[in-house]
């Protein structure tokens, strides 16, 4: 699951879910992992230790997906659709798979989760730039990664990213895509995530 910077800062930060339930409950590492593609060059390396290789493994969770055959078959299955877009709206609801089957993923309820990451967030932001704080605090104040457990809450996510795309996109029909494919993305997950958890894990103690 990527943050794709390279079209708009602003679609940044959108599927946060994904990354940060690999590194919960370790509070540093998950803020590092926050900060993935929001801070970069000499503001990075100003960082603690710990919340530079939170970003590596960011990083490690993006090229993972990036090469995982399953998420390049469903990028290709919805590019007609969203073309560029493709990457970025596969990461989306493949975080809504997630919040949709969380039980199977964590014992800790979403909700539960996800206050856990909002309460985490302010105890990191004195170190930050103010872009960087300002995109947090947006974040937190609106509880962006509470919109992923249903599809109502799904489209809002998915409007604001049209409204914040710098070319023409169809972000929205994204409903449709999971609706239409809702088993295939299922399956695709829960083929990657459990490997990449354990991938994780072996890296760590290795």
């Amino acid at each position: 699951m990527r943050f794709v910077v390279k079209y708009s800062y602003n679609l940044s930060t959108m599927n946060f879910l994904g990354h940060l339930l690999l590194t919960y409950p370790h509070r540093e590492l998950t803020m590092g992992n926050l900060l993935g593609d929001l801070v970069r060059g000499q503001e990075a390396k100003l960082l603690s230790p710990t919340l530079r290789q939170g970003i590596a493994l960011h990083h490690e969770i993006d090229h993972f997906t990036d090469n995982h055959h399953g998420v390049r078959e469903l990028i290709a299955l919805i590019r007609p659709t969203h073309a560029k877009y493709a990457p970025v709206v596969v990461d989306i609801l493949l975080d809504h798979i997630l919040a949709n089957q969380w039980h199977l993923h964590s014992e800790l309820p979403y909700m539960d989760f996800t206050q856990w990451v909002y309460d985490l967030v302010p105890d990191f932001l004195r170190d930050l730039s103010e872009p960087v704080v300002m995109r947090l605090e947006g974040m937190v104040d609106h509880r962006w990664i509470d919109d992923y457990d249903s599809t109502e809450k799904l489209h809002l996510v998915l409007s604001r990213m049209d409204r914040r795309a710098s070319f023409p996109s169809q972000f929205v029909s994204g409903i449709q895509d999971i609706e239409d494919y809702y088993e295939v993305f299922a399956s695709t997950f829960e083929d990657f995530y459990p490997t990449l958890r354990e991938k994780l894990t072996l890296d760590a103690l290795a």
